[in-house]
Order: C-alpha cells, then sequence, then structure tokens
C-alpha cells in the first residue's frame, strides 16, 4: 500500500466483492463511461528528513512532528485520462479488515483538518501530470499519539455543456499514511529479526525470514541474504536480495526469499542484514535446513482468503447494524417530533380554556315593553 510505484487498479479478488458493499478502494483507478474515461494514479517523490531513522526520507506518506509543527511532503498525481478531470484531496480513515489497514470509507479520522494542500479543487488537464505539496500541521498540546489516515484524491469529469460524452461517476484513490505526534526520540524506530526456516511454496523452495517491528513507527525493510555451508565451508551462497512490505508497530511478517539449487537440505549458517533507513541489524543462525513438510504459503493464501471472507461478512453485518440504528434513530426522532407536537397542542387547548375560564358573560339587553 505503501510502495512507491504508479500502480494499477489490480486487486481482482478484493475488488470484485467490494462493490457489492458500496465501497470505494482504489490504490490507482480508472473508470470508463460512454465516451470518455477517467484514470489517476500518484506517486509520493523522495522524502529529505534525516530524523527519525530515515523514516522520514522515503517515498511514502510517513510522519514524525512534534506537537505545534509542521511536515510536508510531495507526491505528483498523473492522468492517463483522455479528458480533464476535476481533483480534489482530504484525509479519510482507515480500519484493519483482513489483517492489514485498508480504507474506510465509513470511518473518520481525527486528524482531517491537520491537512493543507497547496492546490486542491483543481482541473488536471488530460495525459498531464502535476506535483502537489501536503502539510500536516499538529496543534500544539497535542498529545504523544499515532494515527494512520488515509489519503484521498477523487477525480471527476469536468461539466461541459458541449461535452460529446457524459460521465456521471467519480473514481477514488485511497494510499495509507502515518502520523506520528512526538519527538523522534519518543517516535522509535525499532525491528527484530527472528527466525529463518525452509519451505516449499507452489513455486519451488524458499527461505522464510521472519521480522517483527518493535518500536512505534511503521517499517519496511529491504536485506539480504548470505549462506555458507557448514558441512562444506568453502561453499557460500548469496546475497539473496529482499524486501518487505510495510509492517505496522507491534505486528510482524515473513518474507519468502527463493532458494537457490545449491542450498540443498544441510546445516548453514545464515546471516540476515535489514535495513530500515539508516538503522542496520544483522542476526546469524545455524540451521540444519529442511525444505519438506507443510506448503506453508498454500497454507497462508487459503487462510487469507478464509479472513477476507470473513472481513466482508462482518463489514455486512456493521453496515446492516448501522441502517437498522439509523432507522431506529430516525423512529425515536420522529416519535420525538409527534410528541412534541401533541404537548405543543395540549397547551394551546389549556390556554384557550383558561382565556374562555375568565371572560366576562356577556350583559343581557333588555328589550323595552310593548305598548298597547
Amino acid at each position: 500500500m505503501f510502495r512507491s510505484r504508479f500502480v494499477s487498479l489490480g486487486l481482482v479478488l478484493t475488488l470484485s466483492l467490494l462493490p457489492a458493499l458500496g465501497l470505494v478502494l482504489a490504490p490507482a483507478a480508472q473508470a470508463a463511461e460512454s465516451g470518455g474515461t477517467l484514470g489517476i494514479a500518484m506517486q509520493v517523490q523522495q522524502g529529505d528528513d534525516d530524523s527519525s531513522g530515515d523514516l522520514n526520507k522515503n517515498n511514502r506518506l510517513w510522519f514524525v512532528i512534534e506537537p505545534g509543527e509542521s511536515g510536508s511532503r510531495s507526491f505528483e498525481i498523473r492522468s492517463s485520462s483522455q479528458i480533464d478531470q476535476v481533483i480534489s484531496m482530504s484525509l479519510g480513515a482507515q480500519a484493519n479488515f483482513t489483517g492489514k489497514l485498508e480504507y474506510d470509507p465509513e470511518g473518520v479520522t481525527p486528524i482531517a483538518d491537520w491537512a493543507r494542500f497547496d492546490k486542491n479543487n483543481f482541473v488536471l488537464k488530460a495525459n498531464t501530470q502535476t506535483t502537489v505539496k501536503m502539510t500536516i500541521a499538529v496543534p500544539k498540546g497535542s498529545p504523544i499519539e499515532t494515527y494512520e489516515p488515509t489519503l484521498l484524491i477523487k477525480a471527476s469529469a469536468v461539466k461541459q455543456s458541449t461535452a460529446q460524452y457524459k460521465l456521471n461517476n467519480a473514481l477514488q484513490l485511497a494510499h495509507g499514511m502515518f502520523v506520528g505526534v512526538g519527538t523522534s526520540d519518543q517516535m522509535r524506530t525499532a525491528f527484530s529479526i527472528d527466525d529463518v526456516n525452509g519451505a516449499t511454496t507452489n513455486q519451488g523452495r524458499v527461505l522464510l525470514v521472519k521480522f517483527s517491528n518493535t518500536g512505534k513507527t511503521p517499517i519496511a525493510l529491504t536485506g539480504d541474504l548470505q549462506l555458507r555451508n557448514l558441512s562444506f565451508e568453502t561453499e557460500t551462497v548469496g546475497p539473496l536480495p529482499f524486501a518487505t512490505d510495510t509492517i505496522a508497530p507491534g505486528a510482524s511478517q515473513t518474507v519468502a526469499v527463493t532458494a537457490p539449487e545449491q542450498v540443498t537440505e544441510d546445516k548453514w549458517r545464515i546471516l540476515v542484514t535489514a535495513k530500515q533507513g539508516s538503522i542496520v541489524m544483522s542476526r546469524s543462525f545455524d540451521k540444519d535446513l529442511s525444505f519438506a513438510g507443510t506448503n506453508w504459503v498454500w497454507v497462508a493464501q487459503v487462510g487469507g482468503l478464509i479472513a477476507l471472507g470473513s472481513a466482508l461478512l462482518a463489514l455486512v453485518a456493521i453496515r446492516t447494524l448501522r441502517k437498522l440504528r439509523r432507522d431506529r434513530l430516525a423512529g425515536i426522532e420522529a416519535e420525538k417530533l409527534e410528541a412534541e407536537r401533541i404537548a405543543a397542542l395540549e397547551r394551546e387547548l389549556l390556554a384557550l380554556k383558561k382565556a374562555q375560564a375568565h371572560a366576562k358573560p356577556a350583559k343581557r339587553v333588555r328589550k323595552p315593553k310593548s305598548e298597547i
């Protein structure tokens, strides 16, 4: 989600199910209507802040900002459309639906008002690109806290009465963020290299390396593995490079690194080196490697599908409960209004009765006697 690239809408399984729930989620997006196509992509530019273990010096929307201060990042929005588009931006919320943070269309982030853009609600010409600077200003006195909002970039067609096309829909791109409020010491970046094991997957034999984020900021590690055979000391393999996805604070992740043919089932010394910005860590493991047994990647994939299905069912249940609650509140509000109306009528009736009770009776007019 935080990777640096112009990404295309490719989450086939997830996106095939989400429209049924009325959700909008697009790392980059295209939407077609008769006669025209909407399309945008974005890329975060490399930051230049050396603080927080290079947390800010990357191409992700990660911030560490002290209360009363501000931080800025720039990103490029590119049009892949043949028509002009209106671009608007805001901050939304994220939630953990499938074991990882994703855009929550019904959530609200508490720091939505902290974001400012040097341009917003502007027209992006067809097949052009522009750079936008976003500034996060943390109010004075804000508590030391971490937030994980979403940058929302919405594209819609420019309304033209003479246009040869008609676009009724808008599309939205959601890009995850991290905002840590505090100093670099308070927002400490730390991780551990936990273990290495062999496994067999659908793509062949791999080395599974487990990492844990023990700090207070997200991490995206890069590094390599170097192996030395303990039975034949002269046989070495590597370096074998790897890169993790974003690992949230307190979370763990296992990375699969393809094992070359030279890495047989034998005793190996495995040196794992991982890097997050300027923070570099190494750990050595002596392992009697085996690639037999359960296909753990297949198990993880099946487990992921089950988790996704469960999460989607949970979303349906949540949306249903929210609707029932809204309907119940609407009914309560209607009853309240009716009770107020009846009370007002009763007050008017009481006032009318009081007015009648205090009214003086009309004087009787005596008719003159008729003369005989």
